[in-house]
């Protein structure tokens, strides 16, 4: 690992007086959160996310901020994830249809049943990354009127306003962080066996 790193000043956006490294650097994976989230028309009363990994956490603590009064629900099949989900606010899963459902696990059918659980009229948003054919049926969208919207990456207003949202709720996105790793210790616990964290993992590199 380098010791240095030289960047243009263009890329260089500064972090808000008090917040902490450990939840300063979930700002990136916030701003393709809220990037994704901007592919919405309207706030949504019912919000479902298929996947909890970072983004897919991210996108519901994101949803918390932006639109407090929705219900937000999470559809994740590792057991530590969906405790995680459900300790940070995610409702029991009812089966009703949802006016927005963000796909941030792009397993094979996701797509499809993101369309199956968003309402007529409502939004289907595609942040996670598969290869797989999508397996959708036009007749669904059509019949549906769904918006189906991908969004990748992030643009230059997303980073400050990702730090921004970090800082006035940093308590929020704090309990995302599960695991903290002291760079002297990034290969060993890289190596080691048994379940992956639930959360995001934070190496600190000046340790």
């Amino acid at each position: 690992f380098a010791s240095t790193l030289t960047a243009p000043q263009s890329s260089l956006v500064p972090v808000p007086h008090g917040l902490a490294p450990d939840v300063a650097v979930l700002a990136e994976p916030l701003a393709v959160a809220l990037c994704a989230l901007d592919a919405v028309p309207a706030p949504p009363a019912r919000v479902l996310v298929l996947g909890y990994g970072p983004v897919g956490a991210l996108v519901h603590a994101a949803v918390g901020q932006r639109w407090p009064e929705a219900r937000v629900r999470v559809l994740e099949t590792e057991p530590g994830r969906a405790a995680l989900a459900e300790r940070l606010g995610s409702l029991p899963d009812d089966d009703d249809a949802h006016d927005l459902v963000v796909d941030a696990a792009a397993f094979p059918g996701s797509v499809a049943l993101a369309v199956a659980r968003v309402r007529r009229g409502g939004t289907v948003v595609l942040v996670g990354l598969g290869s797989a054919p999508i397996g959708v049926s036009t007749q669904a969208l059509v019949e549906k009127g769904v918006t189906l919207h991908g969004s990748i990456g992030f643009d230059d207003a997303h980073l400050p306003a990702a730090l921004a949202m970090l800082a006035a709720a940093p308590a929020r996105f704090a309990g995302l962080v599960s695991d903290r790793v002291p760079l002297s210790g990034l290969a060993e616990f890289l190596a080691r066996s048994g379940p992956r964290p639930v959360g995001k993992v934070v190496v600190d590199c000046a340790s």
